[in-house]
């Protein structure tokens, strides 16, 4: 398992010095409805990995991809671990090279990403992120 907090690596604030990444988009009607119908899965983010991007607590929107589909540079993606295969990991696509997909989480102090893993093997995507539900009342008072 690696090791978490602020002294996980040395140079991680250079790595993660003001570094801006679109929002993601709340949920559209027709991924809401493609939901229902079984083309999406919903997800709930666990972990602080993906911060300020996604928060504990989030619910995702993920697109399954198939074999030819690629998802682009930047955006979020959900992966199984490469080591732990019970596990999901939700993490921002960096790059892609013969190896396998590079991942990075948005928050790296909190993050266990290619930096610790290596490249994540293609064939463990499991979709990409297309957006977020919006947080109920209850759920935005805890």
């Amino acid at each position: 398992m690696a090791v978490q907090g602020p002294f996980r690596r040395l140079g991680h604030r250079i790595l993660s010095s003001n570094r801006t990444h679109p929002p993601i988009a709340a949920a559209g009607l027709r991924d809401l409805l493609l939901l229902f119908c079984g083309r999406r899965l919903l997800l709930r983010i666990e972990g602080r990995s993906m911060q300020p991007s996604l928060e504990p607590g989030d619910r995702v929107l993920v697109r399954r991809l198939g074999q030819k589909a690629a998802p682009s540079l930047g955006s979020v993606v959900v992966t199984w671990h490469p080591q732990r295969s019970e596990l999901r990991l939700i993490k921002r696509l960096s790059r892609v090279n013969s190896t396998g997909l590079w991942l990075l989480g948005d928050n790296p102090a909190e993050s266990t990403d290619s930096r610790q893993l290596g490249a994540v093997p293609a064939n463990l995507l499991i979709g990409e992120v297309v957006g977020r539900l919006p947080l109920g009342e209850s759920e935005q008072s805890r």
